[in-house]
């Protein structure tokens, strides 16, 4: 009976590292162009009224980072998924406030909210 077990629990194993992958490559890639765009997203920050704007964007930088490594990696997995799951829920409530608007800029944000 193990053995009938074996290709499923394998197939099951393929498809977490390929989900992990893909999560985290977006946030690596979020944080990456974050980075290599300094200026132009202090500049987004600082339109936001974010104060601290520079240590705002270095914490974001890393999060994304570390976090979106760790998961892609399996490195301490869950500890970095919770962390990109509360910044993902406080750059929507920050960076994103769709219920402020209305006509294409709030399709625009609420769909950016639910990415």
């Amino acid at each position: 009976m193990e053995s009938a077990s074996r290709p499923r629990a394998e197939t099951e194993d393929i498809v977490l590292l390929i989900s992990r992958l893909f999560l985290g490559a977006v946030f690596v890639y979020s944080g990456t162009v974050k980075a290599f765009g300094w200026s132009a997203t202090v500049a987004e920050f600082q339109a936001l009224g974010l104060p601290m704007t520079e240590a705002a964007v270095l914490l974001t930088v890393i999060v994304q980072l570390l976090g979106g490594f760790g998961v892609a990696l399996g490195w301490h997995t869950r500890h970095a998924a919770l962390a990109l799951a509360a910044f993902t829920v406080a750059a929507t409530l920050i960076g994103h406030r769709f219920w402020m608007l209305s006509g294409s800029e709030f399709d625009r944000q609420f769909t950016t909210a639910l990415e």
